[in-house]
């Protein structure tokens, strides 16, 4: 398995869903290759986000029509507020180096980590060093 790509499917799907269920925080795997696309989000997403369900969640992200970097903002504030290691000033710097993502950066990371979110995160950490081990922190 190691090189694949995941691939959610009906074989894998009831396992996704039990380990969701499991998770303290939001879980949700999303395709961000054109066309983007929901695959699963687990109930904590929709309640972080006040939605319904999945497709109430992706509607709700899409008319945001925000970016991974503008969500991650948004995840962490809403972490703070449930009580996560967050300050408000890790934050603010999230907010300040909103637009600061060396996607060079992040291009060399994902041929080492061969995962494209996780690279975001690792170069948006390198524009906002102390908010960096909070990036990402209570979603997976």
């Amino acid at each position: 398995m190691f090189g694949k790509r995941f691939q959610l499917n009906e074989e894998n799907l009831s396992l996704i869903e039990e380990i969701g269920k499991h998770m303290p925080g939001g879980f949700f795997i999303y395709k961000a290759q054109k066309p983007e696309e929901l695959l699963y989000a687990n109930r904590a997403v929709f309640d972080i986000f006040g939605c319904r369900d999945k497709e109430d969640f992706a509607a709700y992200a899409k008319a945001k029509g925000e970016s991974l970097t503008a969500f991650l903002i948004r995840c962490a504030k809403a972490e703070m507020e449930r009580g996560l290691p967050i300050t408000a000033e890790q934050v603010a710097e999230l907010e300040d180096h909103i637009t600061d993502i060396d996607f060079a950066c992040a291009a060399q990371h994902e041929k080492e980590v061969r995962h494209d979110v996780m690279a975001h995160v690792y170069a948006y950490g390198k524009a906002a060093p102390s908010a960096a081990g909070i990036i990402h922190l209570g979603a997976t």
